[in-house]
């Protein structure tokens, strides 16, 4: 049982060492078809962000001031942190803010909330549990 618990430990610390990783996409299209979505990692190139800021994902959805339609947009930023906390604010150029969502986690800027890093650590603590008990 101990090897089960080394191997999602070991996939818990690889998800975190590795480079953030945010989906990108903009437009009217870019809200629920995840096939628009296009990964891509954040400081590519070993671009180390400013200081006093630290690499995140966006899911920015807004009202476009042209056309007025629901617009959404997901990307890499460079969010101030102070402490733990990410104090961003998310662009008023876009348009008018509908709901925006800023995350350090590994494609954490799609629907879904979860991400492969915690799904590991969630593991990992599920099976300390179960091994205790068996």
């Amino acid at each position: 049982m101990g090897k089960f618990v080394l191997l999602f430990a070991f996939v818990a610390v690889i998800n975190a060492a590795s480079a953030l990783r945010c989906y990108t996409c903009r437009g009217s299209g870019c809200d629920q078809s995840s096939s628009n979505w296009v990964k891509a990692d954040c400081g590519a190139n070993n671009v180390q962000p400013y200081a006093g800021h630290v690499y995140a994902c966006m899911k920015h959805t807004f009202r476009d001031r042209v056309s007025q339609h629901e617009m959404v947009s997901r990307k890499c930023i460079q969010a101030q942190k102070i402490g733990n906390e990410i104090v961003q604010k998310c662009p008023e150029s876009d348009g008018q803010t509908i709901k925006c969502d800023i995350c350090q986690t590994e494609l954490c800027n799609s629907a879904s909330k979860i991400s492969v890093g915690a799904m590991a650590f969630i593991g990992t603590i599920v099976t300390c549990v179960f091994s205790r008990l068996i």
